[in-house]
């Protein structure tokens, strides 16, 4: 069973767009179409964020800026373990302009 985050910590969706950039509307347009973000539900109904769902909306935007439809941009961002990224990927995604430099290297044996 999964804790729920501290009350203090939890952003309502005005936050989250506010955030994002991505208007309330389109953000509930997203979770009923694509179960995407998922937030937690308080007594009364009302949908709470965590920072997660920040950076995870920052990429699915930035997914769609590559050319990604929005349901597949939605479904690499959520299936993406974040964890296993390397370091070099990471980098690779973030600044396409830079390349590899061993085809430059000279042999020092």
């Amino acid at each position: 069973m999964e804790v729920p985050p501290p009350v203090d910590r939890l952003l309502t969706i005005s936050d989250l767009a506010e955030r994002t950039g991505v208007p309330p509307a389109t953000l509930r347009s997203w979770e009923s179409r694509y179960g995407f973000p998922r937030p937690v539900r308080l007594a009364g109904g009302h949908r709470r964020y965590v920072e997660r769902d920040v950076a995870a909306v920052l990429e699915v935007l930035r997914h769609r800026d590559s050319g990604l439809g929005l349901e597949a941009a939605v479904r690499r961002t959520t299936s993406e373990p974040r964890q296993s990224r390397s370091l070099y990927a990471e980098l690779r995604r973030r600044h396409p302009e830079l390349t590899p430099l061993t085809s430059h290297r000279k042999a020092s044996y």
